[in-house]
């Protein structure tokens, strides 16, 4: 899939008088100037004074996405019972962004951007009322850089704070993670509504199987929070279990 977007709202040059001084015939009507006077003449100008300049906001921003995504299911009868396999996916390898006159940039796999890969997938054996089942979650490595269009109004702090984040981390990316789920599930009792007995399901899961830690983020000493400390991908609290009890009427 291949999604392109033009004429979006940008900051690349916002608030920056004299980048539209000196690019005033790039963007006519954004620099007002008096009636060229006698003095001006005399003086060697041909251009009326500056009176005026629009530095607000341009609807100039492009985007360019490219992404696949991926989906499987199968389905099977087993003499163990009802297998179920599914596997979803998606790849996501641009999603480059910039603005007239002005160089792109690509914030896959940044800091401040969309993953390069992100999937899930399981497996399930139901046989009666049991049903079994693993599920797990896989995320590529990212930058501990922001991505940032050169020229915005923000743009200018990010180089600096790219820095700090590079020598606070002392590495340049954050680790791929995967993690795995397990689960059980029981349903007891037939869901008879004219007598009032309810079909009971109970479900037990083991969160984060492997018991593995997201990679620590070191917090940017110069930023004006503290941060979480690692990657929000993951949990801190490790391997957790979980049961839940339904009753169906």
């Amino acid at each position: 899939m291949i999604l392109r977007s033009n004429h979006e709202i940008t900051d690349f040059s916002a608030a920056q008088f004299q980048y539209f001084v000196t690019n005033e015939a790039l963007y006519p009507g954004r620099i007002t100037r008096a009636p060229l006077s006698a003095s001006d003449i005399v003086a060697g100008y041909t251009v009326g004074r500056i009176t005026k300049v629009d530095a607000s906001y341009l609807a100039t921003g492009s985007t360019t996405l490219n992404a696949l995504d991926f989906a499987l299911q199968y389905d099977r009868r087993t003499s163990f019972g009802r297998l179920t396999a599914y596997a979803q996916a998606t790849w996501e390898p641009k999603l480059r962004r910039g603005a007239l006159n002005a160089s792109s940039y690509d914030s896959v796999d940044s800091l401040n951007g969309p993953l390069s890969l992100r999937a899930n997938g399981g497996v399930a054996l139901s046989r009666g009322p049991w049903s079994f089942g693993l599920d797990a979650q896989a995320y590529s490595s990212y930058s501990v850089t922001y991505s940032f269009q050169p020229g915005s109004l923000l743009g200018g702090s990010y180089p600096i704070q790219n820095a700090t984040n590079l020598l606070e981390q002392a590495s340049a990316k954050i680790p791929a993670q995967a993690y795995v789920d397990a689960w059980t599930s029981l349903i007891a009792g037939g869901g008879d509504s004219t007598r009032r007995k309810p079909s009971i399901t109970y479900r037990f899961g083991i969160k984060n199987l492997l018991d593995k830690m997201p990679p620590i983020v070191v917090p940017p000493l110069s930023a004006s929070f503290d941060g979480i400390g690692y990657s929000p991908l993951g949990d801190p609290r490790g391997r957790r279990f979980e049961l839940q009890i339904t009753a169906r009427y």
